[in-house]
């Protein structure tokens, strides 16, 4: 399945003289193979897409347990200059010592506390303590599952780099992908994200999540 969206995301044009970055979740389970490495090394070789142009995201959780050899792992994955975040930060079990230790690059908060922005303190407290945590670490931090027009914009006031949601996209196909892109490009809008997989970002697209 990765080396297909990797083959499809080749297909995509490129935004701005930019590859759109192909974003694949590696479950917990994937996480222990201890091929994942070779895996990605050889789609990304296979299908001639760019380390530059892929991101994989891992759950906290998967990070639980042997923490050396997750470190070790998540630096090959670097090593190949392939990007790497943390998905549903916020609602597993790791320690935030993860974020110092580990190499990420990317931060996504949890759509349970989005889905609770409006009217709730206690979910806009935790957001933003996020929201600082990973920009304080250099990290790129983008929202899950924003739906309304409130959510985004407490989000962009506490300066949340990117948003993905049902607000911008429902899922779409790989051929519904392609031909977004194009209206994009055709409409040469700069200075924004599309995350193809859960909904579209801040206008022009730079980058974009596949299942």
């Amino acid at each position: 399945m990765l080396h297909k969206a990797c083959i499809e995301a080749l297909q995509w044009p490129a935004i701005g003289g930019q590859i759109c970055k192909l974003c694949v979740n590696v479950s917990a389970v994937q996480f222990q193979r201890s091929d994942l490495v070779g895996m990605i090394r050889s789609c990304l070789e296979r299908s001639g897409l760019p380390a530059a142009g892929l991101e994989v995201e891992i759950t906290e959780n998967a990070l639980i347990g042997d923490k050396g050899n997750a470190k070790q792992v998540l630096q090959q994955i670097r090593d190949l200059g392939v990007a790497i975040a943390i998905d549903d930060f916020g609602t597993g079990y790791s320690s935030l010592s993860y974020l110092q230790e580990f190499p990420m690059t990317r931060l996504k908060v949890d759509r349970a506390f989005v889905k609770d922005l409006e009217g709730n303190p206690d979910a806009q407290r935790i957001t933003k303590t996020i929201i600082d945590l990973g920009k304080s670490m250099g990290l790129n931090v983008i929202a899950e599952g924003v739906e309304t027009e409130a959510q985004k914009s407490f989000l962009r006031l506490h300066a949340c780099d990117d948003l993905q949601g049902f607000l911008y996209s429902p899922p779409i196909s790989a051929v519904q992908a392609a031909s977004m892109l194009q209206g994009f490009m055709a409409s040469r809008l700069d200075g924004a994200t599309v995350d193809i997989a859960h909904g579209v970002s801040h206008g022009a697209p730079r980058h974009v999540a596949g299942t």
